[in-house]
């Protein structure tokens, strides 16, 4: 199997992305787990876990799409 450059170099953007997306996941999930009944709090949640649900959501039908691609 041949490496080239620009695999190499796609890699290290895929590694980044990767390393951006979980670091906004943590960050995501801290708001979501916001203590506390008042409206602005309830809102924080709601918006956490619809944030978190599109993610994932994305994340999945990126992933399809790209397994469609390779075969």
């Amino acid at each position: 199997m041949h490496f080239h450059a620009n695999d190499t170099m796609k890699e290290q953007v895929d590694a980044t992305y990767t390393h951006n997306i979980e670091r906004l996941v943590k960050k995501v999930c801290v708001l979501a787990q916001e203590r506390g009944e008042t409206h602005e709090k309830c809102c924080l949640r709601a918006s956490s876990l619809q944030c978190l649900s599109a993610m994932v959501w994305f994340m999945v039908e990126f992933s399809t799409f790209l397994l469609i691609l390779m075969w």
